[in-house]
């Protein structure tokens, strides 16, 4: 009632015990944001923006806020394409950009496996795992955001993929990938025509 949505998430009732049961809750990636802002005293935007997006060159857009001011965290961030590239190619460098360590590779192979048992959801590739805030793929691994924007890295072909959409079948996306871009990779150039 008086939208404090840290109180909010807290006093929230359990379906399962911890552990028990996967389901993807954005609340949880939001206190991921209100504990770094209660620590550090920055919102997520401006902690990361000298660690990672001015490295990477990025200008964030706006980040969307609680009536607290907390940035959501797991929602509300505004990037262009572009930006979301140079994110997914980061992944695909473990985490170094130009021979500069923005994300710990240890820490980063760590939040791209399993680490949540996700295999009761209906979609192919939200049932393979999921790590801390990633997603595991029918080929690698991706960040997703609402309506079909993903950050999608395919180690295994040395392949970094950015997409923003507006779709509700995201799986849809992924499908057309698995099945046509993929099959059509090959490491020989392309025919002239």
């Amino acid at each position: 009632p008086d939208h404090n949505y840290v109180q909010g998430f807290l006093s929230s009732s359990l379906t399962y015990p911890p552990g028990e049961h996967f389901c993807y809750n954005s609340g949880a990636s939001y206190m991921l944001a209100a504990v770094i802002r209660k620590v550090t005293g920055l919102n997520v935007r401006e902690y990361l923006q000298p660690r990672l997006f001015d490295p990477l060159g990025i200008a964030p857009g706006i980040w969307e806020c609680c009536p607290q001011g907390t940035n959501f965290g797991g929602w509300g961030l505004y990037l262009k394409t572009e930006d979301i590239a140079k994110f997914a190619n980061l992944l695909l460098h473990n985490g170094n950009h130009d021979g500069r360590q923005l994300i710990p590779a240890d820490y980063l192979a760590e939040a791209t496996k399993m680490q949540s048992d996700d295999s009761m959801n209906e979609n192919p590739d939200w049932k393979l795992g999921y790590g801390y805030q990633f997603w595991r793929s029918a080929h690698g691994f991706r960040g997703d955001g609402a309506s079909g924007q993903y950050a999608i890295v395919i180690p295994e072909k040395d392949l970094a993929i950015a997409i923003t959409s507006c779709i509700d079948n995201m799986q849809a996306i992924l499908t057309v990938l698995w099945n046509e871009l993929i099959p059509a990779l090959e490491n020989a150039p392309l025919p002239e025509n």
